[in-house]
């Protein structure tokens, strides 16, 4: 019986079509840790991080067992194998990759493949389906630094498939769409200078040089007031290439 967990927003997780009820936030926690990691043995000792950071109380082995074997009610309840699903391995535990599946790793399977594809074409074939799999940031209702932590490298993630898309989008004409996106991205993460770079690529395939010159100005004051540094090389190099057909005039 297959089980699912969707980590790509609210945690969620289903077993046999049934909902699997998580509960509060330990159970949470421990669901979120072990779907992170699909496939790979997570220790007790990372569980309890997870769960109760530098201070976790006396009891936190007996805690972490008994979340444990809550979870495992729960599958049985839905008709799943526990024991099978969700296996005891020194040092820890792990969920088994070949029972459980992630919306999280068919991000990965699509961004892995897009990565490796011949053309625009190919990559928006395969991105376009990545993004649709996300319901918000990673996560998001799980109160744990541990897997804040981790989600926030996952939602890294996401970003960097965005600007990718972005580009694939750019080379085949699509370049409103790509603009609107990278518009929003640049509003929620304003240093990711691969995102600005690809607002100014559409203003400059949109023939509009103020508009690219004006972004490219905006992006220098802000990563100078904010952070203290000049825009990477290949900002600047775009800049500089804008620029020069002013200076001729």
């Amino acid at each position: 019986m297959s089980v699912e967990v969707s980590l790509l927003g609210p945690l969620q997780m289903t077993a046999g079509g049934g909902e699997v009820r998580l509960g509060g936030q330990g159970r949470r926690t421990v669901v979120a840790m072990l779907a992170l990691h699909a496939g790979l043995v997570v220790s007790t000792d990372s569980l309890i991080d997870a769960l109760w950071g530098d201070q976790p109380p006396v009891t936190a082995m007996t805690k972490l067992q008994g979340h444990i074997c809550g979870l495992r009610r729960e599958l049985n309840r839905l008709g799943c194998d526990a024991a099978t699903v969700l296996r005891t391995a020194a040092p820890g535990y792990l969920l088994c990759d070949h029972q459980v599946h992630t919306d999280l790793a068919e991000f990965e399977r699509l961004t892995r493949a897009a990565a490796l594809a011949p053309d625009a074409p190919a990559i928006v074939a395969l991105l376009e389906p990545a993004l649709l799999l996300w319901r918000g940031t990673t996560c998001s209702d799980v109160r744990s630094a541990r897997i804040a932590a981790a989600a926030a490298t996952v939602d890294d993630r996401r970003a960097r498939a965005r600007e990718s898309l972005a580009e694939a989008r750019l080379a085949l004409g699509q370049v409103n769409v790509a603009l609107d996106d990278m518009n929003r991205l640049v509003l929620d993460q304003p240093f990711r200078e691969r995102a600005w770079e690809m607002v100014i690529r559409c203003h400059i395939a949109r023939r509009d040089t103020a508009a690219a010159l004006a972004t490219y100005h905006r992006v220098s004051r802000l990563l100078s007031a904010e952070l203290g540094v000049q825009p990477g090389r290949q900002l600047r190099t775009i800049a500089a290439r804008l620029a020069e057909p002013l200076a001729t005039r």
